[in-house]
């Protein structure tokens, strides 16, 4: 059975959609799926895919996209809500989060920000494999 992303990602983040976000990209299999939805003029791509039933989400520009860099939405909602704890972000729904906070995304990968943005996301990453693995 075919995971059919488009209709997932369409429904539940048909957000991105009314915002002016367009599909780049789609691939779809039995086990993988992927689905690279971007803004033209804010410049931001939301990279979903789903393997084995669970749903990533990783983001990033055309720029950092070119070095072969992303961040994954976990990160993301750290620096959006440094107090809270990781495993409080873990119960948190993209879905939901990303409805709620996409302007605030779009900001953080705005030039003016980007430099910032990379840091705290760089410092997050850290962060949480060094609880994770300690």
């Amino acid at each position: 059975m075919m995971l059919h992303i488009r209709n997932k990602i369409g429904k539940e983040y048909s957000l991105l959609y009314d915002k002016g976000y367009r599909n780049e990209i789609v691939e779809e299999g039995l086990l993988f799926s992927s689905l690279t939805c971007s803004h033209p003029e804010v410049g931001l791509i939301f990279n979903f895919s789903i393997e084995k039933g669970v749903l990533s989400i990783a983001v990033t520009t055309k720029e950092l996209l070119e070095k072969k860099v992303s961040f994954d939405f976990f990160y993301i909602l750290k620096v959006l809500y440094p107090e809270r704890r990781f495993e409080e972000i873990k119960e948190l729904s993209y879905q939901e989060e990303v409805a709620a906070n996409l302007l605030k995304v779009e900001e953080l990968f705005s030039e003016k920000q980007i430099c910032n943005t990379i840091e705290k996301l760089t410092s997050a990453i850290k962060q949480y494999s060094k609880e994770r693995f300690t």
